[in-house]
């Protein structure tokens, strides 16, 4: 897994420090929905970087419906926000209206392809590397276990860390 740059760490860091009196004050003032996915806009721009005005769009319609915020990387949605007010206790029903947004948006089976490709890549590979540094010979009938990110290593370059 890759390690996060230290200027990145330093963004988070410091934006997170830069909202928290925000959210704070938006929570004893129980601001609504719409004022929440303001802030959250303003987050999503300043400490993720993403353009307000060509990269994030708010009401993104999906079926007839309509998602609070939605984020679009190389003109394509990827990533879909449903907020509720900054007071509001989430509930079974806030998840399905979410998770209903991205399987009919074809993010989750987008997703979900993703993940079968790599699985299928993780079979056939001879070798894997697991987050924990350790390092596991696999056959092609190799199970991945749940938690644990896999990388793929090429057989020919071992890793320094690991004795594969």
């Amino acid at each position: 897994m890759n390690a996060i740059p230290a200027k990145v760490k330093s963004r988070f860091s410091e934006g997170l420090k830069r909202y928290k009196p925000i959210l704070t004050r938006a929570e004893k003032q129980d601001l609504n929905e719409s004022d929440t996915v303001t802030i959250i806009t303003d987050m999503l721009s300043d400490i993720f970087g993403y353009d307000k005005y060509t990269e994030i769009t708010s009401e993104f319609a999906i079926k007839k419906t309509f998602c609070d915020l939605a984020i679009r990387i190389d003109d394509e949605i990827k990533l879909l926000i449903e907020a509720k007010s900054i007071g509001t206790n989430l509930k079974d029903a806030h998840l399905k209206q979410a998770t209903d947004y991205g399987v009919n948006a074809g993010i989750i089976e987008e997703y979900e392809r993703q993940k079968r490709l790599e699985e299928e890549a993780a079979k056939e590979s001879d070798s894997v590397y697991v987050n924990d540094e350790r390092a596991y010979e696999a056959s092609t009938e190799t199970e991945i276990i749940s938690g644990l990110e896999v990388e793929i290593i090429d057989e020919e370059t071992p890793r320094e860390d690991s004795e594969v």
